[in-house]
């Protein structure tokens, strides 16, 4: 069995909301008989449980898919391996430069040995008459001239080196920067294929990796009754891999976690035992010298579903929005642009398509909590498209106002219903028009009016229909009686919890009033709580 390593490259991704499929493929001639097609380089986020191979050729049969790990100590980036370079010839300067100045050091022994064995023998032929100081001085000029040079040398090396040492320095922060000392794991992806005869063959490898998602994006532009959602998606991947600018199909999918369905335990009650009271002391630190049991193994780790990442055959595009494919509970989008996706993180925002759904427009108002009108929208959503939950920015024709976000996932004709912003234009106001304290002359009983008054006033060029919505206090003491006094008008929906509910039409520049009173009972000596900065001064 011959093995030949295969060039495929990535041609096709798509990403689900917290992992992404990759297809390879690539192309190779084999003569008759047994190979391994080696795939190298693919990241340590892949599932080994998610590869599957198929292929295309006359009389090949593909016997078997393997995974084969490899620890390396560099990354296979080039700009890593030029940094690792770069180090190793500074390294290689360095250990030349030692080596230049230890010859050096050497010579400065021999010459110190020279003029110290050449001076003994002067001295002795000096004293015996047989020469005299003349003719040592050249020998003594020659020495110094020598060791000086040897110095002079030892010293230009010594500056190399230290500014060598900062170059070192720095070329290895910016290797360990770029992580290329760091060991890393990566997988080489083996398929195993027979050939009857000498044939072209065509093989696709397709994988699921981690740390990859994609998270919608909105614009939503209102026009009279109209809200028109762009809809964007933001892709970020840390996998290992970048990925070209190729085929590109966002899914709505969530491939299963579990390979059993979930079951139901039995649901227990039973009477409340109450602990025993703690130990002495003394029969805690006895307890606790006690060896400690084992700890627990943790659970094997469940494999994900590999029909999951079925391969989904998408039409051709024609259109520059994104295809839409439903199959089941899931939607699949195949962006028309390819976007070259990088593995470091980066967002990348990519175009999916445009709706326009009709809109059921009415304004909230909740004077106690805010003084502004909030505009909101009653949506069908009746494209085919799945609304994920993501944030939203808000335009009012070209005006943009603000954002919300969609809270939740929203099917196909499921209804649905979102703020699109603050309208100034309709003045809200919650006035205290009332507060008394009164006592009962015959018994017990003290009371307590309350009165507000709520305004609004429609400053629109058009009829705002309005639901505005205030409350009156609950009592949680048999003590204590809350009575409604007066309400003008009515409100459409009275709770048990006190929340109080008005909606009608308010024409241009037309102002309405709505006055309530209500009056609280109990006991004289009774001290009450929840009415905050209304609470009279005497309790």
């Amino acid at each position: 069995m011959t093995t030949l390593n295969l060039e495929a490259p990535i041609v096709a991704v798509t990403v689900f909301i917290d992992r992404g499929r990759i297809t390879r493929r690539g192309n190779i001639h084999l003569s008759a008989g047994e190979h391994t097609l080696v795939i190298p380089n693919i990241p340590n986020t892949l599932d080994p449980e998610s590869i599957r191979a198929t292929g295309r050729g006359v009389g090949i049969r593909i016997l078997g898919v393997d995974l084969v790990i490899r620890y390396v100590s560099e990354t296979p980036d080039v700009d890593a391996k030029t940094l690792e370079k770069q180090l190793l010839d500074l390294q290689d300067k360095e250990a030349a430069l030692n080596d230049h100045d230890t010859a050096e050091c050497d010579r400065i022994k021999l010459l110190e040995s020279l003029r110290d064995s050449s001076g003994a023998r002067f001295a002795k032929t000096l004293a015996t008459g047989k020469t005299s100081i003349d003719s040592f001085k050249p020998i003594a000029q020659y020495l110094t001239d020598e060791l000086n040079a040897v110095y002079e040398r030892r010293r230009a090396i010594a500056v190399q080196k230290r500014e060598l040492a900062r170059e070192i320095e720095a070329a290895k922060n910016r290797l360990d920067q770029a992580g290329a000392t760091t060991s890393t794991t990566w997988h080489d992806v083996e398929v195993a294929v027979e050939a009857t005869a000498e044939a072209d063959i065509e093989l696709e490898v397709v994988y699921a990796v981690s740390d990859c998602s994609w998270a919608p994006l909105y614009d939503a532009r209102l026009v009279d009754n109209q809200v028109t959602l762009t809809y964007l998606a933001e892709v970020t991947q840390e996998s290992g891999e970048d990925w070209p600018a190729v085929e590109l199909s966002l899914s709505t999918a969530r491939p299963a976690m579990r390979m059993t369905l979930p079951k139901l335990a039995p649901w227990y009650v039973d009477k409340y035992i109450p602990l025993p009271p703690p130990p002495p002391r003394a029969m805690l630190r006895s307890a606790m010298s006690v060896a400690a049991p084992a700890p627990m193994q943790p659970g094997a780790f469940t494999p994900q579903d590999a029909h999951a990442y079925s391969v989904v055959e998408l039409p051709e595009m024609e259109f520059e929005e994104a295809v839409v494919e439903t199959s089941g509970a899931a939607v699949t989008y195949r962006v028309a642009r390819p976007v070259a996706i990088a593995s470091d993180g980066t967002p990348h925002k990519t175009m999916v398509t445009t709706v326009t759904l009709a809109a059921t427009l009415d304004y909230v108002v909740v004077p106690k909590a805010a003084t502004e009108a909030y505009l909101r929208a009653r949506i069908v959503n009746t494209s085919s498209l799945m609304l994920l939950p993501g944030k939203a920015q808000v335009f009012h024709g070209a005006e943009y106002v603000g954002a919300m976000r969609l809270p939740r996932t929203i099917a196909p004709n499921e209804e649905f219903e979102t703020q699109l912003g603050i309208e100034d234009r309709i003045k809200v106001e919650r006035e205290l028009t009332e507060r008394a304290t009164t006592k009962t002359i015959v018994g017990n009983t003290q009371r307590v009016t309350i009165g507000y008054k709520l305004k609004l006033t429609n400053n629109l060029a058009t009829q705002a229909h309005l639901v505005v919505s205030d409350q009156i206090p609950v009592s949680l003491s048999p003590d204590i009686k809350v009575k409604v006094q007066d309400i003008q008008p009515r409100p459409a929906e009275q709770t048990e919890k006190g929340l109080l509910k008005w909606e009608f039409d308010l024409a241009p520049a037309a102002k309405r009033e709505i006055p309530f009173t209500f009056v609280l009972e109990y006991p004289r000596d009774l001290k009450i709580t929840g009415l905050g900065s209304l609470e009279p001064a005497e309790l």
